[in-house]
């Protein structure tokens, strides 16, 4: 400002953590193994801050001391994490193997209702091809496996406590002070807890040339952790985490490797990847509300957690300009479900080419994902302050004339700009050159080599924002959103690697 003004905001964040772990190995006869452990970790999170800012500067100063008039507060969050484990592993004959294990975990971040959990796993794998009675020649390794486990996810620092913020002010030239809260908090509040069966199999064929792996995962989300908006008596706090509900993951992966063309002076390794999740809201616990910090993302029993939903616009070009009006859209603020906002489908395809027996080895890959909508609300923005291209753009798609005049007309926060979130990347284009080894022992290296690589090179969707990857929230809860959002970055880079 004109009279000059200086921020001193300095934070320390230190994190700790100590791992002990111990193992035995033993064989209880020739055919039947074990492996006992047992270990524990402690993690520790500090984060201390002090902000000062300073108006009214002294002409030259550069320091809060040089300021006239100065506010100053300072922060501390800490939290404390313990946890303990012990596993125990049987093999027979190095065919069967299985393993149980059960932690321990407590934390400063539980309510002081809650004391420390427990997780148990179980699993189980068969190395079925080496069995005497397995006779299929094209199967070189065959393996089975199977397992369940539990697992958790903490809530934050401060979500369990009631916290209280200091507040001071100054009437008829006296100080006075007081506190306003900082945070409900919830005395019940306890880890979000997980179960998790999984089902598989990993295969070799044909003189291990093709390898695959397939894995059934059915995964269960109990006490799960929603910020939960709160009644508007509770005053300056508008929401606060609980235990609400159940959340069903289901689904597949299968992943497939192949060397395809296996010559002295050519190889080519192709790998397939992919997976299919469907995730669904089992119970809620409490009426359906919008997830807090969005405008179109809701928490509805039956539907996917943090689903898209919004009206529908309708529109009629009646005088046939090719040109919609204000007046020839209609707008059904009815909220229905749209998609979900995380992808269900994801794929890749990695490709690895060798020639001129190894020296020169072209690679790249290419990632799908998919089954999903993303929020344009930069495009929801513009067009409400009149800066779209819907609303000026006679060549603009009659769809895209008629949702930008509904945003444009006081409908922005019900219509959501949701769109198909599918896309197919260029993800990374490599060139490799093996240097022969003459030329790395000139430069006293025993192997050289150098890489071109390009990352973000090519995208292929039918979304017509900037980038159907990005999200403004980053990776905060279910929250969805591209506003203001940097695009994944398009960039190459050349590497030297010299090994001595």
């Amino acid at each position: 400002n004109n009279d000059g003004r200086i921020s001193d905001n300095r934070f320390q964040i230190s994190q700790t953590s100590v791992d002990l772990a111990a193992t035995a190995h033993f064989n209880l006869n020739p055919s039947l193994g074990s492996k006992t452990s047992v270990g524990g970790q402690f993690f520790r999170n500090l984060t201390q801050g002090v902000l000062a800012t300073g108006r009214g500067l002294v002409p030259g100063s550069s320091t809060i001391t040089g300021a006239s008039e100065v506010e100053a507060s300072s922060t501390t969050v800490e939290q404390r994490s313990l946890g303990s484990f012990v596993e125990q592993e049987m093999s027979l004959k190095q065919r069967l193997f299985l393993t149980g294990a059960l932690r321990f975990d407590g934390s400063s971040s539980f309510g002081k209702n809650f004391d420390a959990t427990t997780y148990p796993k179980a699993s189980a794998s068969w190395l079925l091809s080496e069995e005497p009675f397995f006779k299929v020649g094209a199967i070189n390794t065959l393996r089975l496996r199977g397992a369940y486990g539990a697992s958790g996810r903490t809530p934050g620092a401060i979500d369990a406590l009631r916290y209280f913020v200091p507040v001071s002010a100054k009437r008829a030239g006296t100080s006075i002070s007081g506190v306003s809260a900082g945070g409900l908090g919830n005395p019940d509040l306890k880890p979000e807890r997980s179960s998790e069966l999984e089902l598989g199999l990993d295969m070799d064929l044909f003189q291990s040339r093709v390898s695959v792996e397939f894995t059934f995962f059915d995964k269960h989300t109990r006490d799960a952790l929603i910020l939960r908006p709160i009644i508007g008596s509770a005053g300056d706090i508008t929401s606060r985490f609980e235990n609400l509900g159940k959340v069903r993951n289901r689904g597949g992966e299968l992943a497939l490797n192949m060397r395809v063309i296996d010559k002295p002076g050519l190889t080519w390794d192709v790998n397939l990847s992919g997976s299919v999740t469907h995730n669904k809201i089992l119970k809620l616990g409490v009426p359906s509300f919008f997830e807090p910090g969005t405008f179109y993302q809701r928490q509805v029993e039956g539907y996917p957690a943090g689903g898209f939903w919004g009206g529908k616009v309708t529109y009629n070009d009646a005088n046939g300009d090719h040109i919609i009006a204000a007046d020839e859209i209609t707008v059904d603020t009815t909220l229905r479900f749209l998609g979900p906002a995380l992808p269900t489908k994801e794929a890749s395809f990695n490709s690895s080419i060798g020639l001129f027996k190894g020296r020169v080895r072209l690679g790249s890959q290419f990632d799908y994902r998919g089954g999903h909508r993303v929020d344009n609300s930069i495009e929801n923005y513009r067009c409400y302050v009149g800066n779209c291209r819907g609303l000026y753009d006679k060549t603009a798609p009659l769809r895209e004339q008629a949702l930008a005049q509904a945003a444009f007309t006081g409908y922005s926060s019900l219509i959501v700009f949701d769109e198909p979130g599918w896309f197919i990347k260029l993800r990374e284009l490599s060139l490799t050159f093996y240097a022969p080894d003459r030329w790395a022992r000139a430069l006293g290296a025993s192997t050289a080599s150098l890489t071109v690589a390009g990352r973000n090179l090519w995208t292929i969707t039918d979304y017509s924002g900037v980038d159907p990857e990005v999200n403004a929230f980053g990776q905060d809860n279910f929250n969805s959103s591209d506003f203001e959002s940097q695009p994944q970055v398009q960039y190459w880079i050349a590497r030297v690697n010299l090994s001595f």
